[in-house]
């Protein structure tokens, strides 16, 4: 680059000293031509007063020709006149003579003043060639003073090499003096100091009328470094051949070259800040671009440009409309309007947009652009850059998914879900059109997410977001993850109680087809509560409140499957019970305050205590029913916490009874959301290897609920804890919607029928036919029967005389703290061990 700008300014001063040749050339020429002109003047003066005066000699001597002829004439007449009659007198004679002598006269004057007009003129041409001399003189001194005050080395020769001129400039550079070189060969005289060699092809050159550039000259001088010049090398054009020869222009380019030397250093250091620059550019995927309004053509710089979809080796010139057909779609409008604007009303050039790539993705980019006017052609431009923002962009889009959406599953979160909520309530309409809103909350999700581990959790919750993303379509319709396994809906318009209903049985019916685990999980149940706007609320928090308070009603009956609820009055005191009942039983929890009471259970025929019950107790609680502890410990996965208690308990109460010899068994009631989803037999062997109890002693008690929802996952759970010696009971049988279908397909050890079939039982009374029917079918599976809430003689008999194996009730006792049960199982002898009847087998009642 450097060299190209020395190249540049060498030509640039060549191009000068070569106009000022030719100015002294022509200036000189002119002169030369004035010189001519004035000489062949003085000769065309010379010429003209030589024949001016040959032809007033000749008219004069034919004029006196004549007259003397003439004369003559008369003269012979008049005297052939008087020769025939008199001889003429003197005086007769003396005019003619005197006539004669005027006309000499007279010619002599004529050629006197030609000749003085001649010398006149004569006089003045000299004067005027001697003026033009000196004006001629004066000419070239000034022309000579010029050239030495140029400051470059000049010098002329002849076309035999001879010096004919030798400035100051060139004395200097060379110490040696015009009056010691004139004459001498030029190249004997730069011998000296110089190599000559280049010179002598460009004064050989200019012989032939060729001109040289660039000629370079080094001048060796005494005391100093060398004198770096270059010459431009011209022939001369002159009237005759002394005129003729060749110049010399030089210029002094040692400054320079110290110069270009630094700028080469410079240019080296510049040139690795350009290519670090590039890389930089080429890093940051920075293109320019330069489109030419008059033209239309649009070019790409830089080496990013490659990775956009533009085929630049086969086209490296662009138009406007390859612009355009790189933005994404979604920017175009926008780009066209700005650039418009930016054309007609200089409104700034600066968007972000897509663009287009060779592999078919899109990059973000800042594009933006100024519009310049040419100088000298006016032509428009605009010039820009296109900056890669495409990480950028991508990492604000990325914090803002993170402030707005969920992680998981992408839905909105509940910053951008109160967000939306607001802009429906506060939006254009004053008042906005009627809308609903919904809660949904995942049953059971955290002994799910515990059991099966995070990946099955967060596939669970995935699945869910899609489905309700499915069935929520609306343009002004929203789903989104609150956190946790809570969702929320909006849902415009508002639904009716009848579309209500519609949509949530189809949720639930797909609910039921979501697969969770790679081992087949499948089926999700939910609860879901729904409030209207404005009927339920004008407010967000009043509708979050209420649509809530309708998802924990709907919770309250999730045993039974996924439920849904429409929000309705009353509802609010429910649910803020319900939160106060579960910082109680938190609290509970913290202060280890939860114990076991156990229910003796008693065998009919030899009214020995054969087992015991463990039941839940809150001695120092508010009086809340235990289901409803139950339930609420469910909702909230105190469960977890508060089944620790209840396996700590009941397998200490194992440990000591095995430890003092006891052979009772010790039944435990099992949440269903912990038979659903976690490892019990894990558990329970855990607890059991802690307190060096049996597991064999241990039955657990379970609902007809658990094992309606999966069949098949109760099955596995009953088969692993039978391995481990645990039996199983099917509790409270009979309130629920147990089939025979179901009891055949499980192995389970006994079955417990609900207390509220026992009551009053007799053969008058519509339950004896239950319970005789449920001891008949528990016999012909080969299943223990325990008859439970047992309360006098009369209840008990009937039990016996059905076939009920054992019984449990206030008849008996009442539940006991685990001290005094081993103080009861210790007992030998009991006072209704003399009454207790044997039950009687199917075979006997059939006889």
């Amino acid at each position: 680059m450097q060299s190209n700008q020395l190249t540049s300014l060498v030509d640039e001063v060549s191009r000068d000293a070569d106009a000022l040749i030719q100015s002294v050339v022509i200036k000189k020429a002119a002169i030369d031509q004035q010189l001519q002109r004035k000489d062949l003047r003085v000769q065309q003066g010379l010429i003209l007063a030589a024949t001016v005066t040959v032809i007033s000699v000749l008219v004069a001597w034919w004029w006196i020709r004549r007259l003397l002829l003439t004369n003559r004439n008369r003269l012979n007449h008049q005297i052939q006149t008087l020769s025939s009659t008199q001889r003429p007198t003197t005086k007769s004679a003396s005019p003619l003579a005197f006539e004669f002598e005027e006309t000499l006269n007279l010619v002599s004057n004529v050629l006197l003043q030609e000749n003085h007009a001649l010398h006149q003129q004569f006089d003045n041409a000299r004067a005027q060639e001697l003026a033009t001399r000196s004006s001629l003189e004066t000419s070239i001194d000034e022309a000579i003073r010029l050239i030495d005050t140029l400051n470059a080395p000049i010098f002329a020769v002849s076309r035999e090499g001879s010096i004919t001129l030798w400035n100051k400039t060139i004395e200097a550079a060379t110490g040696l003096g015009a009056d010691t070189v004139f004459g001498q060969n030029f190249l004997d005289v730069l011998g000296q100091v110089s190599d000559t060699q280049q010179i002598r092809y460009a004064f050989e050159a200019a012989q032939s009328g060729r001109k040289s550039r660039g000629i370079e000259l080094n001048i060796a001088q005494r005391r100093s470094v060398p004198l770096a010049t270059i010459f431009s090398v011209a022939p001369m054009a002159g009237t005759s051949p002394t005129q003729r020869g060749v110049i010399f222009f030089g210029q002094d380019i040692t400054a320079l070259k110290q110069a270009n030397t630094e700028i080469s250093a410079s240019a080296t250091q510049l040139q690795l800040s350009l290519d670090r620059l590039d890389v930089v550019l080429h890093s940051a995927n920075a293109i320019v671009w330069d489109w030419n309004l008059s033209s239309q053509d649009l070019e790409f710089i830089g080496q990013s440009r490659d990775t956009l979809a533009l085929d630049f080796a086969n086209q490296p010139m662009s138009t406007l409309a390859d612009l355009k057909s790189l933005i994404h779609a979604e920017e175009l409008d926008a780009f066209e309007r700005a650039i418009a604007r930016h054309i007609s009303k200089d409104k700034p050039l600066e968007m972000h947009c897509r663009l287009r790539q060779k592999d078919g993705g899109y990059r973000w980019f800042l594009l933006n652009g100024q519009l310049l006017t040419s100088g000298q052609s006016g032509n428009q431009h605009i010039v820009g850059s296109l900056l890669d923002m495409n990480d950028r962009i991508e990492q604000e889009h990325q914090i803002w998914r993170m402030a707005h959406l969920d992680a998981l599953t992408q839905l909105p979160n509940r910053s951008l879900f109160n967000q939306r909520f607001e802009e429906k309530l506060n939006g254009k309409n004053k008042r906005p059109e009627p809308f609903s809103v919904a809660i949904l909350d995942i049953n059971d999700f955290k002994q799910i997410n515990d059991a099966r581990g995070h990946v099955a959790g967060d596939r669970l919750l995935t699945e869910f977001a899609e489905l309700l993303q499915a069935h929520i379509t609306g343009d002004d319709s929203l789903v989104a993850r609150l956190g946790g396994d809570e969702f929320a809906m909006l849902v415009s318009p508002a639904l009716s109680d009848e579309d209500f209903q519609i949509l949530s049985d189809k949720l639930i019916n797909d609910a039921r087809q979501i697969v969770y685990t790679d081992s087949g999980d499948r089926g999700v149940q939910f609860s879901l509560g729904m409030a209207r706007y404005p009927e339920h609320g004008i407010s967000m928090e009043d509708l979050l409140r209420a649509a809530d308070t309708a998802m924990y009603r709907a919770k309250r009956d999730k045993i039974t499957g996924s439920r849904y609820q429409l929000f309705h009055a009353g509802m609010d005191e429910i649910r803020i019970q319900r939160a106060q009942l579960r910082d109680l039983v938190a609290q509970a929890l913290e202060n280890d305050e939860f114990r076991l009471m156990y229910q003796p259970i008693v065998a009919l025929g030899s009214g020995d205590v054969v087992s015991a019950e463990a039941l839940l107790r809150w001695p120092s609680g508010p009086g809340v029913a235990i289901p409803d502890i139950i339930s609420v410990a469910e909702d909230s996965g105190l469960i977890l916490k508060l089944s620790e208690i209840i396996f700590d308990q009941a397998f200490s109460l194992l440990a000591r009874l095995q430890d003092l010899g006891l052979k009772q068994t010790v039944a435990v009631n099992l949440s269903g959301v912990q038979f659903r989803y976690q490892d019990i037999a894990a558990i329970l062997t855990n607890y059991a290897r802690a307190h060096g109890a049996d597991t064999h002693r241990l039955i657990i008690e379970i609902t007809e609920s658990i094992f309606l929802d999966n069949i098949e996952k109760t099955q596995k759970t009953i088969r692993e804890l039978s391995q481990h010696g645990v039996r199983v009971a099917i509790d409270d049988f009979g309130t629920g919607y147990s089939s025979l279908a179901y009891l055949q397909k499980l192995t389970v050890d006994w079955i417990k029928v609900d207390q509220s079939f026992i009551t009053n039982i007799n053969e008058s009374n519509p339950n004896y036919q239950i319970v005789n029917a449920i001891v008949q079918m528990g016999q012909a599976l080969n299943m223990g029967l325990v008859a439970e809430g047992v309360e006098n003689l009369a209840e008990l008999e009937q039990l016996a005389e059905m076939g009920c194996e054992r019984v449990q009730g206030y008849y008996f006792s009442k539940p006991l703290s685990d001290s005094d049960f081993i103080a009861f199982a210790s007992t030998p002898n009991h006072p209704w061990q003399s009454i207790v009847p044997e039950p009687k087998l199917l075979s006997e009642q059939a006889n």
